[in-house]
Order: structure tokens, then C-alpha cells, then sequence
């Protein structure tokens, strides 16, 4: 049947046009941000374990101080309870780097501001007049907006964490307006 034919041959590679269901599709980022400015940031593929997270703090976070000339002694690393952030081997390597990493209460997500981060570049994003056409198009407008956030947006967050601890002392570790 000739209609048939027609039908098979636009189903054909070189008829179609290769997109993301959902509009560009999501891409695991893990990235490091200093008092002053972002650095480092890290696209993640497959599942992260504990040994992945060393790798990648050994990659991003060590060349992040190593950019700016932070020295570890002097550096307080915050990172939430995520099982790979409490890990053995993650706390064993926080602990040959000699590098001192924040205590965290456990159901404390008000306090993290590197959620603002992500909040800013998704936003970023979505205002773009069309959607990723594949994921590499949307890592790279994902690192194009990482590398493009004003210091002076991280700097009011860092200087904000002085009140958000007041809050959270004033919630009695409930949640905050943050």
C-alpha cells in the first residue's frame, strides 16, 4: 500500500528530529560556590556513590580551592546529610585532606544556600525563548549560567546565613521563611 510507504519513510532518522521528551530533560549537577564567586561544577552521570563523591570533591572542590588560593585549614566545607556526604570513606577523606566540614542538624534545608544556586540557574533557564533540544545543549547552558552568577548575588547569600540561623534558632530548627 502506497499510504503505508509514505508512513514508514517519515519515521526514518533522516526524516525525523531528535528531542528530549519534556522539554530538554535534566541534567545532576554538583558544583562548589565560595564567599566571593562559584567555582567549580561537575555534571554527574549515573549513580552517585560515596566513591564517586570522593572523586568528584577530589576534582571540583580541591581545584576550586586550589583557583582561588583557599587553604584548607581556613575553609569550612557545608554539605547536607546525604548518605554519601556521611559515608565512611567521604568522612575518612574530609578527614586526610584535613578539611573541616560544617555540622549540619539533620532536617535543616532552610540553611542551604547553594539551593538558591540552582533555584537561580533553573530559572535562568526556563526564561530562554525555546527548551534544550538534548541534554548537552542544556549542560552547556547550565554551565553557561553557572560561570555568568553575579557575585554580589553569592555574596548577599553568605551574608543572609547570619539571619537564617537566628530563624531557624527562633523555629526551634522548624522551618524558616528561607
Amino acid at each position: 500500500c502506497r499510504k503505508g510507504h509514505a508512513a514508514k519513510e517519515g519515521l526514518k532518522p533522516k526524516n525525523s528530529q531528535k528531542r528530549v521528551q519534556g522539554g530538554g530533560g535534566s541534567v545532576f549537577v554538583w558544583g562548589v560556590i565560595t564567599r566571593k564567586c562559584v567555582g567549580r561544577i561537575w555534571r554527574v552521570t549515573g549513580k552517585l556513590t560515596a566513591l564517586g563523591y570522593v572523586d568528584i570533591l577530589s576534582e571540583v572542590l580541591l581545584g576550586t580551592l586550589s583557583d582561588y588560593g583557599i587553604v584548607k585549614p581556613k575553609f569550612i566545607f557545608q554539605q547536607d546529610n546525604d548518605p554519601k556526604h556521611t559515608a565512611h570513606v567521604t568522612q575518612a577523606w574530609f578527614e586526610e585532606q584535613g578539611m573541616r566540614v560544617l555540622f549540619w542538624p539533620a532536617r535543616s534545608p532552610d540553611m542551604n544556600i547553594i539551593e538558591h544556586i540552582w533555584n537561580y540557574i533553573e530559572d535562568r533557564i526556563r526564561r530562554r525563548p525555546h527548551a534544550a533540544k538534548n541534554l548537552d545543549e542544556l549542560w552547556a547552558w547550565i554551565e553557561q549560567e553557572w560561570y555568568s552568577i553575579p557575585n554580589s548575588y553569592i555574596e548577599a547569600l553568605y551574608k543572609s546565613m547570619v539571619q537564617r540561623i537566628a530563624d531557624l534558632q527562633a523555629a526551634d530548627g522548624w522551618n524558616t521563611v528561607w
